[in-house]
C-alpha cells in the first residue's frame, strides 16, 4: 500500500544527524551506509569538487580543516559562507545542511528503496525565525517538496510518551545537544502532548565544553612545552594543531563519562615556530577538570529550567520526570547536578530512550500524523473506472473511536446515488473482525462515520465501496491506517513577536506560547514623511522583533523588517499617516508581514528576509565594555544598599559567568571565529537583561514610592468635581493600570505606566483654567531671566488682563509665548507645554 503519511523524521543536529521512519506503531532509526544510527553533520569537498558527508569528513576535518566544515548549524540564518580551499567552492550553512539531508535521503534509498520527497525536520525550540527559515531552505535545497519543521522538545516528548498512558502529568524535556540547549515543560492530558513553556540557549552545547577543554587545559600545556607564539583559538596560523586538539578533547570528554581520567595523546601536532615537530603531546585530563569547566554551563541550564517553571507558576515537585536528550546528558556529573534537590532540579531523571536518536524517532512519529500532499485531493492518480475518495481524518490520535469523513468523486461527473462505503479493520484477528457497516453516501458523495481501533496496533482499515446494486467498485485509496497514541497539540510560538516602535517600545502582536498558525493586526502611524522619488533614507520601516521585553525593544532580537521605499509609492506619505500592519505565522514559524497604507490605497507585503547582517565586532567589544561598567556600578550599589534581590540577581550573573562568556566570545569574534559574533550578541542580550534586573531591584523601592505619590495626588485631583468633569474617568483608568504595574514588579512596565498617568494628568489639567493661572504666575517669577524683557513685560500685562476677563484661550496663548522666552538652561516646571512632561499637581 502506498504511503498516506510523511512517516520520515530527521534530527538535523549540530554534531550528528539521524533519520527514522514510523511503521504505524513505533519509529525505527535507519542506519547509514556505514551501518551506524547517526551521521556526523560534517561536509568535505576535495580538489575535484566531490562532496562527501559523515564520519570520514568529520575525522579528516581535524587534519585538513581548510577543506571541511562542521558545526555549521550554529551559523544557520547568518549571512556567512564557508570556503573549501582546494576546490575553490563556498557554501552557506543552509547549503551545507542540505548536503547532510541529501546523505540521509540516500541512506533511505539504499536501505528502504524509497525516494523521499517529504520529511519532518526538527529545529531547537530556541531557534529564532531566521534559523527556522534557513532550515526550511536547507530541506528545500535537499529536494523535499513537502517539509514540516518540528521543535525538538516536542519530538523528544513524542518518542518518550507516544504509547504512554499517563494522564494529566507534566514532564520536562532537558535537551543539550552538540550546539544548542532547550528546556521545555510538556503536559500530557487526554492523549495530547502540549508544550506549555520553553526556554534555552542556542549557543550552549557540547561544542562549548570541547572548546573550554582546549582553551583552559590543553593550550597552556602546548605553550609551556613548545616554541609557539600566539597559540590561541581562532589563529589561522595554528588552525590544524588546534583542530587536532579539538578532536582529542571531544574524545577525552566522552571517555570521562565512563572513567575518572583520560589521556589526550597526539603523536604529532605540527611544527613549531622554528620548524621543529611538536611530537608526543600527552596530557591527562580528569573528571574533576571537566566538572569545573561544566559548572557554569550547568548553572545556566538549571536557571533556564527554573525560569520556565516559575513563568507557569510550577515547581520541580509538579514535574513527574525529566526527559534527557542529547549526548552531553550522559555525563555523570551533569546527571548528579540535575538530580540534586538543593542546587539542581530534584526531578527524577528518565533516560530510557537513546539520547542520540530520540529526537529523530519522535520526528518520525510526528511525521506519521502528517498526510502526504500527493495522497490528498485532485493530485491523486486515478485509473479509468476507479473512484477517488477525498478523506478527512487524523492518521494518529488519542481516540480509539476516531471520526472519519470524506467525499467519493466519480470520474467525468458520474452519479454516486445509492452508493455505500464501509471500513473494515484488517489488523484484528479474523474472529474479532470489526466493520463500520455500509454507510450511505449523500447526494454529493459525502459521508461520515466512526472507526474502532485497538491501542498498540497500526490499525489498517480496508475501504469497501459499493454501488446501488451492491457491486464492489475500485477506489483510491484502497485502505488507510490509524494508530491510537499521544499526539502533539498545535505547535506554539517560541518567542513573543511584535513591531518595534520609534519610542523603543514594542507593540506585541503575539505572546510567547501562542498556538500556530496565527494572525494579528494593529494600526500604527508613520513617524517620518516619505516623498515619492525622494532619498532612499526616507522610508517607512516596520521592524519585527522577537523577545519578551515590551518596553525596551533593543533588548529583543531583530528578525527582519518590511520597508516601503520612495520608489515604491505613487504619492507622498505625510508624517502621521495611518498604516495597518498584519503579521501571519504558519506552523513552521514562517512569517509574512503586510502593511496597508490607506493614503496610497495599497498593500505591501513581504515574507521577512530574516537574515540580519552580522554584528560589527568593534561595536560588540564596546558594548561588552559598557556592560562591564554597568555591572561594576550595580555591584557597588548593591553592596552599599544591601538589597537582597539585587544580590541574588548578581549571584546568578556570576555563577553563569555571563560577563566572562560575553568577553570571551567578543575576543573570539575579533579573532575571526565564525559563530562567535552572533554568540556574543546573544550573550549581550542576556547580560543586559540580567543587569537590568539588578538595576530594577535597586531602583524599585524609589520608583514604587514615586508611583504611589502620583496615585495619591491623581486621586486627590479627580475627587474635585470640576476636574473630574474634564476627564477624571481616563485618569482613573491610568491609576488602575499603574497599580497593576506595581503588582507585576517590573521596573520598565511601572515606569511606562507612571509616564502614562502623568501625561493623562497633564492632559486633564490643561483643560482647566486654574492650570493656566498657576502656570502664568510661575512664569511671572521667571521674567528677569527671559530673553526679551520688553516682550515679556507686554505678555505679562496681557496675561493679567486675560485673568481679569476670564479669557482662558488668551491666557493659554500668553503662557505658550512666555515659555518660548525662557532660556533652555532654566529648568521649567513639569507639565509645561514645550517643557518636561510629568505631574503638574504643583500648579493646583
Amino acid at each position: 500500500m502506498a504511503r498516506q503519511t510523511i512517516d520520515f523524521g530527521i534530527d538535523l543536529g549540530t554534531t550528528n544527524s539521524a533519520i527514522a521512519v514510523f511503521d504505524g506503531i513505533e519509529a525505527e532509526v535507519i542506519p547509514n551506509n556505514e551501518n551506524l544510527p547517526i551521521t556526523p553533520s560534517a561536509v568535505r569537498i576535495d580538489d575535484s569538487g566531490a562532496v562527501t558527508v559523515g564520519k570520514t569528513p568529520r575525522e579528516r576535518y581535524f587534519r585538513d580543516p581548510d577543506n571541511g566544515a562542521i558545526e555549521f548549524k550554529r551559523l544557520m540564518g547568518e549571512q556567512e559562507t564557508i570556503s573549501f580551499a582546494d576546490s575553490g567552492r563556498s557554501m552557506t550553512p543552509a547549503e551545507l545542511s542540505a548536503e547532510v539531508l541529501k546523505s540521509l535521503k540516500s541512506d533511505v534509498q539504499q536501505r528502504v528503496g524509497e525516494e523521499l520527497n517529504a520529511a519532518v525536520v526538527t529545529v531547537p525550540a530556541e531557534f529564532g525565525l531566521p534559523q527556522n527559515k534557513a532550515t526550511d531552505k536547507a530541506a528545500q535545497f535537499a529536494g523535499f517538496s513537502q517539509r514540516v519543521l518540528l521543535q525538538e522538545p516536542i519530538a523528544a516528548a513524542l518518542a518518550y510518551g507516544f504509547q504512554a498512558e499517563d494522564e494529566d502529568v507534566f514532564w520536562m524535556v532537558y535537551d543539550m545537544g552538540g550546539g544548542t540547549f532547550d528546556v521545555a515543560i510538556i503536559q500530557m492530558r487526554d492523549g495530547m502532548i502540549e508544550v506549555i513553556n520553553h526556554g534555552g540557549d542556542q549557543y550552549l552545547g557540547g561544542k562549548n565544553v570541547d572548546e573550554a577543554i582546549v582553551k583552559d587545559l590543553l593550550i597552556p600545556q602546548v605553550v609551556s612545552r613548545y616554541d609557539v607564539s600566539d597559540f590561541r583559538l581562532g589563529n589561522e596560523k595554528w588552525r590544524v594543531p588546534l583542530a587536532k586538539l579539538r578532536l582529542s578533547a571531544e574524545d577525552a570528554k566522552i571517555r570521562l563519562s565512563r572513567q575518572p581520567t583520560a589521556q589526550v595523546d597526539i603523536d604529532y601536532l605540527g611544527n613549531d615556530d622554528r620548524g621543529q615537530p611538536m611530537a608526543d603531546f600527552l596530557v591527562e585530563v580528569s573528571q574533576a577538570d571537566v566538572e569545573r569547566i561544566l559548572e557554569p554551563m550547568i548553572v545556566r541550564t538549571i536557571n533556564a529550567a527554573r525560569k520556565v517553571l516559575e513563568e507557569k507558576r510550577l515547581s520541580p515537585g509538579d514535574i513527574e520526570r525529566l526527559l534527557l536528550v542529547g549526548g552531553p546528558t550522559a555525563t555523570p556529573y551533569l546527571r548528579q547536578r540535575l538530580e540534586d534537590p538543593t542546587s539542581g532540579l530534584g526531578i527524577p531523571l528518565d533516560f530510557s530512550q537513546d539520547p542520540m536518536t530520540v529526537v529523530a524517532c519522535g520526528a518520525a512519529i510526528f511525521a506519521g500524523t502528517q498526510r502526504l500532499e500527493e495522497a490528498m485531493g485532485p493530485a491523486v492518480t486515478v485509473e479509468p473506472g476507479q473512484y477517488r475518495i477525498e478523506l478527512e481524518y487524523d492518521p494518529i490520535g488519542p481516540d480509539p473511536d476516531p471520526l472519519i469523513g470524506g467525499k467519493v468523486i466519480a470520474q467525468e461527473g458520474g452519479d454516486v446515488s445509492g452508493f455505500t462505503i464501509e471500513f473494515v479493520n484488517r489488523s484484528l484477528p479474523h474472529d474479532d473482525e470489526w466493520r463500520s457497516g455500509q454507510v450511505p453516501l449523500g447526494p454529493d458523495g459525502t459521508f461520515t462515520t466512526v472507526l474502532f481501533a485497538e491501542r498498540g496496533l497500526p490499525n489498517e482499515f480496508g475501504i469497501d465501496l459499493r454501488d446501488a446494486t451492491g457491486s464492489a467498485l475500485p477506489a483510491v485509496p484502497e485502505s488507510i491506517t490509524y494508530t491510537v497514541g499521544g499526539v502533539p497539540d498545535r505547535p506554539i510560538l517560541t518567542h513573543s513577536l511584535g513591531v518595534a516602535m520609534a519610542n523603543n517600545e514594542v507593540d506585541r502582536f503575539f505572546e510567547k506560547g501562542t498556538p500556530l498558525p496565527a494572525r494579528a493586526r494593529s494600526k500604527h502611524k508613520t513617524t517620518v514623511a516619505v516623498r515619492r522619488g525622494g532619498q532612499h533614507e526616507e522610508l517607512i520601516r516596520i521592524p519585527v522583533v522577537q523577545g519578551e521585553n515590551t518596553v525596551r525593544a533593543d533588548r529583543n532580537k531583530l528578525v527582519g523588517a518590511l520597508e516601503i521605499t520612495p520608489d515604491e509609492i505613487r504619492r507622498d506619505v505625510r508624517q502621521g499617516s495611518e498604516v495597518d500592519i498584519t503579521i501571519e505565522i504558519d506552523e513552521s514559524q514562517r512569517v509574512l508581514t503586510k502593511a496597508w497604507v490607506p493614503v496610497l490605497d495599497e498593500e505591501f507585503e513581504e515574507v521577512l528576509d530574516l537574515n540580519p547582517p552580522p554584528p560589527d565586532v568593534g561595536a560588540l567589544q564596546r558594548e561588552v565594555s559598557e556592560e562591564r561598567r554597568r555591572l561594576t556600578e550595580a555591584r557597588q550599589q548593591a553592596i552599599e544598599t544591601g538589597d537582597p534581590v539585587a544580590r541574588e540577581a548578581l549571584d546568578r550573573i556570576e555563577q553563569e559567568r555571563l560577563l566572562e562568556s560575553a568577553e570571551g566570545s567578543a575576543e573570539a569574534a575579533a579573532e575571526g571565529q565564525k559563530d562567535a559574533a552572533r554568540q556574543c550578541q546573544d550573550l549581550l542580550l542576556r547580560l543586559r537583561s540580567a543587569v537590568d534586573e539588578v538595576e530594577d531591584a535597586l531602583q524599585w523601592p524609589a520608583l514604587v514610592s514615586k508611583a504611589e505619590e502620583a496615585i495619591e495626588e491623581a486621586e486627590r485631583l479627580v475627587s474635585d468635581p470640576e476636574i473630574a468633569a474634564h476627564g477624571g474617568g481616563s485618569v482613573d483608568a491610568e491609576v488602575r493600570a499603574l497599580r497593576e504595574a506595581i503588582q507585576q514588579k517590573d521596573r520598565d512596565t511601572l515606569q511606562a505606566r507612571l509616564d502614562d498617568l502623568q501625561r493623562k494628568v497633564v492632559e486633564v489639567l490643561q483643560k482647566h483654567p486654574a492650570f493656566w493661572v498657576a502656570l502664568f504666575e510661575h512664569l511671572q517669577g521667571l521674567q528677569l531671566q527671559m530673553t526679551d524683557q520688553a516682550q515679556a513685560q507686554q505678555l505679562i500685562a496681557r496675561g493679567q488682563q486675560a485673568i481679569a476677563d476670564g479669557d482662558v484661550a488668551s491666557l493659554q496663548g500668553v503662557c505658550q509665548q512666555l515659555v518660548a522666552l525662557v532660556p533652555g538652561e532654566v529648568a521649567m516646571p513639569e507639565g509645561v507645554p514645550g517643557g518636561l512632561i510629568g505631574t503638574t499637581t504643583k500648579f493646583w
